[in-house]
């Protein structure tokens, strides 16, 4: 005969108060979201789930319960914590990487003490707030994804929901489904199973509409590791699988498949489709996009995770240090993928940014933390003889396996929202573990150190969140102003974030913006510099400090800044068009011309500097390849006015004519071109045409000059030659 696990005695108030603590947790992951930041679904999530973690360190320190005999997992968080600890020390940001820090070790908090404090009763309670939870958070993305509402919140691609981006939500779909489905199982009435149901089924068809191919691998890779080894080691648990499959919950789960099948072939409205950040064009239908799995597309991460490995085998051993991905990226990419405004930020594989970030000694400290885990999630499935306790550990673990396989194709360690989510499933895991094991209540002294420390940490965590979310808000607020056309009064405000503190290079390259549309350029210069001295490979950074330099006629600099951008991104064809016109500007011909080669042997098609090489051409006397290189340059003001020049020189009358004309319809008001098309049209015997850009010249001309007085005399005798028919 098996004995039911019994609760630990926890007071009362205390047991309530881990209840409450555990659904912040669920509902700020779920719910926080803040439009007045860069990122809405990051630091503010932050901030909520470092409160909880406070809250969560508070009760288990008051509840005199410490940590007990630490098993397998709790050592390996506790090294991965201390890897984490020793690579930051390499990091070159030291509050960007402080940040990193302070959210594992919040983490790390939140899976100590839920995993300590929670009962039975606690794990389904959770799960029941969960379904309540991300049903608002479905019905949201499924709004958003038919265009119905919530179009207005802040988004880099819907549907998002409360997570900033369809990617992310996905994320946090895949974590919380497994644990959807516990409700449901566990429910004995048919209007709980009923509910149960519907949020199993919106949260899945919202993961469907997300698009997110590695989402969708991850969950159901992770239900069908877990099924089959389920299935190896078949086992019969107190209540009868007759009862958590019943007739009526399979023939609710029978509708809601169908209804997800339906609903599923819903396409989204066309302006959702194949704009930036919005869904692809090839994965408009489901199928499509099941198909796009099978054919290897990867959204052009493939390079990134070769340059990776690569990066990882010039730093094998410690890495490069914790968060530092993103500085020792660039040179590897060559400018096959980056440029000034476009840059990666991390690897889009969780596995490649922790090996290339730790060295591969600690990689092999996080493998062994993922090992222990599925290591607890096995022990849980056979030996838990609680049917609540068996149901909770498996699906918590199918959860955080599935975020880890998602993890291979996206970023879920940088989103606080999923990744907290993972560790709180984490943390069930661990409790239905020591709740399947009937382990003694957790003893007190002397490991009372283990509350003390996470408080502490939870503490450091949440002072280290609210200062970095205050910057980042100000630092946002100010560029909103700059974006509205109003940058002085966006000064104060990026000035009042930097005396936080940087904790994103992002917030130091908008603060030059502000202070560029302000006309303090010296201020501009000084936030480009401050940003390379924490990121030295910023593209961004030196082109900005390249233009800025130059505007200056600080031309030495802007040369200086500009050799640096063509060794990062080679590719990078207005580095060589501006480059070769500073040369040009302090009379090293000779270097503007092999700049110009170089740069149109890897763009041909640059229009800015087929103009640069085009006028040096023309200098040259080479008129044939001027003519051919303005051609080149497109419908810019300056190519089709050096073009309509270089054509007369050259005799073609009739393309010098075209490239005025198209000069005057550009731009009306270009008294100057109205005067050489009149005389071209004069020359040409198109009397009419030629009155009419004599006037038009007339109108606009500021001043009575020579140029003014020509073009009155033959206004003159345009005008009596036309009116009696005959040339003047």
């Amino acid at each position: 005969m098996t004995s039911t696990p019994k609760n630990p005695p926890v007071q009362a108030d205390f047991s309530r108060s881990v209840t409450l603590t555990g659904a912040g947790l669920i509902f700020s992951t779920a719910w926080v979201y803040f439009g007045g930041v860069s990122d809405g679904g990051l630091l503010p999530k932050f901030v909520a789930v470092a409160c909880v973690s406070l809250v969560a360190s508070l009760i288990w320190m008051a509840s005199d319960r410490g940590a007990g005999a630490l098993s397998r997992l709790d050592v390996a968080v506790l090294a991965f914590l201390g890897v984490l600890f020793l690579c930051s020390l390499l990091g070159t940001a030291l509050l960007r990487t402080g940040l990193e820090l302070a959210k594992f070790a919040m983490l790390v908090s939140i899976y100590f003490a839920f995993s300590r404090l929670a009962t039975r009763d606690h794990l389904l309670r959770w799960a029941y707030c969960l379904c309540a939870a991300s049903l608002v958070v479905s019905v949201i993305g499924i709004a958003q994804f038919l265009n119905i509402a919530f179009l207005d919140w802040p988004t880099a691609g819907f549907p998002s929901a409360t997570f900033s981006y369809r990617n992310m939500l996905a994320m946090y779909l895949v974590v919380v489904i497994p644990l959807l489905v516990v409700p449901f199982l566990q429910s004995r009435h048919v209007v709980g199973e009923i509910f149960a149901a519907l949020t199993v089924s919106a949260a899945l068809l919202i993961l469907i509409y997300t698009r997110t191919r590695g989402g969708w691998v991850g969950l159901a890779g992770a239900i069908t590791l877990v099924g089959a080894c389920l299935f190896w080691r078949r086992r019969r648990l107190q209540l009868s699988p007759e009862v958590l499959f019943s007739r009526r919950k399979m023939g609710i789960a029978a509708f809601c498949a169908v209804a997800i099948l339906l609903g599923s072939q819903v396409r989204p409205v066309a302006d959702r489709l194949g704009g930036s950040g919005q869904i692809p064009t090839e994965k408009a239908s489901v199928s499509a996009a099941l198909l796009s799995i099978a054919s290897a597309q990867a959204s052009g991460r493939r390079p990134v995770y070769l340059n990776t490995l690569e990066l990882i085998g010039d730093h094998p051993l410690l890495g490069v240090g914790l968060m530092d991905w993103e500085v020792d990226y660039p040179p590897y990419d060559e400018g096959e993928q980056m440029r000034p405004g476009r840059s990666w930020r991390r690897p889009h594989n969780d596995y490649l940014w922790f090996a290339a970030e730790l060295g591969l000694l600690g990689f092999c400290v996080y493998l062994g933390f993922l090992l222990c885990a599925a290591a607890t999630a096995w022990r849980v499935a056979h030996r838990a003889e609680d049917p609540g306790v068996f149901t909770v550990g498996v699906a918590a673990a199918t959860g955080f396996i599935a975020l880890h396989g998602h993890a291979m194709f996206s970023f879920p360690r940088e989103r606080i929202g999923p990744y907290a989510m993972a560790w709180f499933a984490l943390a069930l895991v661990a409790a239905a573990h020591r709740l399947s094991q009937n382990e003694p209540e957790p003893g007190r002294s002397p490991r009372w150190s283990y509350p003390l420390a996470s408080t502490l940490v939870s503490t450091i965590a949440l002072t280290i969140g609210i200062r970095a979310t205050l910057a980042d808000h100000w630092n946002w607020l100010g560029y909103s102003h700059f974006l509205a056309g109003r940058p002085q009064e966006g000064e104060p405000w990026v000035n009042q974030a930097a005396d936080l503190g940087v904790y994103d290079f992002h917030q130091l390259l908008r603060k030059s913006q502000v202070h560029q549309g302000s006309g303090h350029r010296s201020a501009a210069v000084q936030a480009n510099a401050d940003v390379l001295a924490l990121h030295p490979n910023s593209m961004a950074a030196h082109w900005n400090l390249a233009n800025l330099h130059a505007l200056s006629d600080r031309l030495n600099e802007a040369e200086r800044h500009y050799l640096a951008l063509i060794e990062l991104s080679p590719t990078h064809a207005p580095a060589y068009r501006d480059l070769a016109a500073v040369y040009r500007k302090t009379g090293r011909i000779e270097e503007a011309w092999e700049t110009c080669e170089v740069g149109l042997a890897r763009s041909p098609g640059e229009p800015g500097l087929n103009y640069i090489y085009g006028t040096l051409n023309r200098a040259a006397g080479n008129l044939e390849e001027a003519l051919i290189r303005f051609r080149a340059a497109g419908p810019s003001v300056n190519a089709l006015r050096e073009r309509s020049q270089v054509a007369q020189e050259l005799g073609r009358i009739e393309e010098a004519t075209t490239s005025l004309e198209t000069l005057v319809a550009i731009d009306r008001t270009s008294a100057a071109d109205y005067y050489p098309l009149a005389a071209l049209y004069y020359n040409a015997r198109q009397y009419q045409r030629a009155l009419q850009a004599y006037e038009r010249f007339v109108e606009l001309w500021p001043d009575e000059d020579a140029a003014w007085a020509t073009a009155i005399r033959r206004i003159e005798a345009l005008r009596t030659a036309i009116k009696k028919e005959a040339p003047p």
